[in-house]
């Protein structure tokens, strides 16, 4: 379509121009206005905290700041053609055309970019949680280790400290006839094998923060454990789910961009005019050029991207499910250990007592060594076995962690 006239008579066609203009205009804004994307700066600081120096975190940063700056370029015009064409009329006159070319997208489409540009925000700001939260959950393993060996590393002190007091005492006895030889021999032999068992191997140091082992303190209120709470919370917080939501975004995006494609529109807007003339009056004029799609290639893309949005929201169930699972048998492991607290203090009590009466027939001769070295090693298996219960529910907190995306301290309770 071309509009033209000279500026003596063209004033309606000039008005048209001047409505069409506006009417594009207005359609760009409509493009142009979706929502901002939402501020990633506090997700990126809560996902950075206590990780600062740590290199797979700063790469997910800049993911982030490449996703951002490349959701800031221009949309509206990409560029503009510039043309000059001199012409020569019958009457030798010579005039200087100008026309500046404006390619043009459809409003839709351009929606659709935004759209996909606010996804790709998404997707790598939830890259960036889920590696946090990967490296929060690597580093929470060590922690319980580290915890739990300075937990059995205190106990075995006392209890070796015990086993080389009654090694003397042993000896005592072979050279004062109180004990014969056979027995001091088999006492001393297993006396020495608990010594060289009893000590907790050694773990991988880390740091180990205060409570990384829960106390033994009875829970106000039992943990929520109902499945779909579970599946409720995952959906939510973890961001290996955001991860598969955000690219089902994108596709969805890019199926609408294809389907705007397969519309008639706008190729591009041609105003020109002739400011250096040696006529009389200068002209000016407008073309417009119709991109009308005849083709089923836009239709089979956007049913291709369809398709990949469908399978990502599969795959996002998927990990769901697989997290779920996981989740409930940690709850489980967390939930068993608050019901048993009574019964792992009642076995602390127990063994302190155990070791009481234990030094005072040691002390006063009531019984013989082998009787006293039993009930130190009861009492030194209790207390392990505190801290292996203790150890259990640290692990299923890590576990938690790392298949809901929340902190055990937060979890919701009855």
């Amino acid at each position: 379509m071309r509009l033209s006239g000279s500026a003596s008579g063209a004033g309606r066609q000039r008005g048209a121009l001047v409505r069409a203009l506006g009417v594009l205009a207005l359609a760009w804004l409509t493009a142009c206005s979706s929502p901002a994307p939402p501020d990633v700066s506090a997700r990126v600081a809560r996902a950075e905290r206590g990780l600062e120096n740590d290199p797979a975190i700063q790469a997910g940063v800049a993911e982030v700041e490449a996703a951002m700056a490349r959701s800031e370029r221009g949309r509206i015009v990409d560029e503009i053609e510039l043309r000059v064409a001199p012409e020569i009329s019958d009457d030798e006159d010579a005039k200087l055309r100008l026309t500046a070319r404006v390619p043009l997208k459809h409003p839709g489409e351009l929606s659709a970019e935004r759209r996909m540009d606010h996804a790709d925000i998404d997707i790598a700001v939830s890259r960036l949680e889920e590696r946090a939260l990967e490296r929060r959950a690597e580093l929470c393993l060590p922690a319980v280790g580290a915890a739990a060996f300075a937990e059995r590393s205190a106990i075995y002190r006392v209890y070796a400290a015990r086993q080389r007091a009654l090694l003397s005492w042993i000896e005592e006895g072979q050279r004062s006839g109180s004990l014969n030889e056979l027995d001091a021999a088999q006492l001393e032999i297993e006396l020495r094998i608990e010594l060289a068992t009893g000590e907790p191997a050694p773990v991988l140091q880390a740091d180990a923060p205060r409570g990384t082992l829960p106390a033994l303190e009875p829970a106000i209120g039992n943990l929520v454990r109902e499945r779909e709470t579970i599946r409720e919370i995952v959906t939510r917080h973890h961001p290996a789910v955001g991860v598969h939501a955000a690219i089902s975004e994108r596709y969805r995006a890019l199926a609408d961009r294809s389907k705007h494609r397969a519309r008639p529109w706008l190729r591009f807007v041609d105003f020109s005019a002739e400011p250096i003339a040696q006529g009389a009056s200068n002209e000016f004029g407008a073309q417009f050029a119709l991109r009308v799609p005849l083709g089923g290639d836009a239709g089979a893309e956007a049913r291709r991207y369809r398709a990949l949005e469908q399978g990502e929201q599969r795959r996002g169930q998927v990990r769901i499910e697989e997290q779920l699972a996981r989740a409930e048998f940690a709850l489980a492991e967390l939930h068993a250990y608050e019901q048993q607290v009574g019964r792992w203090q009642e076995l602390l009590e127990l063994a302190d007592r155990a070791d009481a009466v234990a030094d005072r027939w040691w002390r006063d001769r009531l019984a013989r060594p082998g009787r006293v070295a039993d009930l130190f090693d009861e009492a030194f298996a209790a207390r392990n076995a505190v801290v292996d219960a203790r150890e259990r529910a640290a692990l299923a907190r890590c576990t938690l962690l790392a298949m809901t995306g929340v902190l055990p301290a937060e979890w919701r309770r009855e």
